[in-house]
């Protein structure tokens, strides 16, 4: 009984916001030519067209309705997009995943908001708003490794940053099938997301949870934040951010502090958009990286 008045409490919220009066498209197209000299080892040039040369090229809806008694319901359902042929930025196992960025419905009061679906890790959180990213995930797509790890793993490093973003086998500035909660009181800001693996018999197995907290104090703005996944065989990922920004004058600086370390043999299956969620990372000796930022 349980079991499905939950399942009539959430369906009755998404057709509540499926049916919002309150309801906006928006997105970023961005776009470029790109010409690299001496672009592979035999020394050959290339000229190509770029697709998110500084934001990632995406389209989104938004929707929302106020239920009454303080309650609120919405929906984001947001696709990141290549302008070069119009495909979906990111691929899975089994093909194109339609809204690879954000795909939730949320449900808020004055004690919060709890949000269902695939959404933003607390670390990505925080480093989107420059407060751990020095460069405010400018270089979020770049394809050359810009740091090494203690396995001689390339990591770049605004991805690193970024906990490892979104183009590299780590996956971990999003997660499926998460339970995310968000509040802010008194100018601290909360946030907490548990994915559950849905393996039967293992609760554990496929599983991922992150934790951050952000707050203002003496014009300074910092922010820590964890992620921690286990893959289908209990091997453990977890990354850690930490940092701090001010703006005094015009100037505004930023210092920030990550590290990522996965167990040996770790593979991301937890995350569906993982295409080679069977490749193994780390080597034989796991990965261990640790990233310091200073930015003005």
């Amino acid at each position: 009984m349980k079991k499905l008045l939950v399942a009539l409490l959430l369906s009755a919220g998404v057709l509540t916001v499926a049916q919002a009066q309150n309801v906006s498209l928006y997105g970023i197209v961005d776009g470029g030519v790109r010409y690299d000299g001496s672009a592979t080892s035999a020394g050959a040039d290339r000229t190509k067209v770029l697709s998110g040369a500084q934001s990632t090229s995406r389209f989104g809806i938004k929707g929302s309705e106020d239920l009454g008694g303080g309650l609120t319901a919405k929906v984001q359902l947001e696709s990141g997009i290549s302008i070069g042929n119009g495909a979906t930025s990111q691929q899975s196992a089994s093909g194109s995943v339609l809204f690879d960025r954000l795909a939730y419905v949320a449900f808020g009061s004055q004690v919060g908001e709890i949000a269902l679906g695939r959404n933003t890790n607390a670390p990505f959180d925080f480093a989107a708003q420059g407060i751990t990213d020095p460069l405010a995930q400018a270089l979020d797509g770049v394809s050359t490794p810009v740091g090494v790890n203690t396995n001689s793993t390339a990591l770049r490093v605004n991805q690193t940053v970024n906990v490892v973003g979104s183009t590299n086998g780590f996956k971990t500035t999003r997660s499926d099938n998460q339970i995310k909660y968000v509040n802010t009181v008194s100018g601290i800001t909360v946030v907490a997301g548990f994915a559950p693996g849905g393996v039967a018999g293992d609760n554990s197995a496929k599983s991922n949870y992150n934790l951050g907290v952000k707050g203002t104090f003496a014009g300074v703005t910092g922010a820590a934040s964890t992620f921690r996944a286990q893959d289908a065989t209990s091997k453990d990922l977890t990354v850690n951010s930490i940092g701090a920004t001010t703006t005094v004058g015009k100037l505004t600086g930023t210092v920030g502090y990550s590290t990522v370390k996965t167990d040996v043999g770790y593979a991301p299956s937890n995350l569906t958009t993982v295409a080679t969620a069977t490749t193994l990372l780390g080597g034989v000796s796991g990965v261990d990286g640790k990233v310091a930022t200073v930015g003005a």
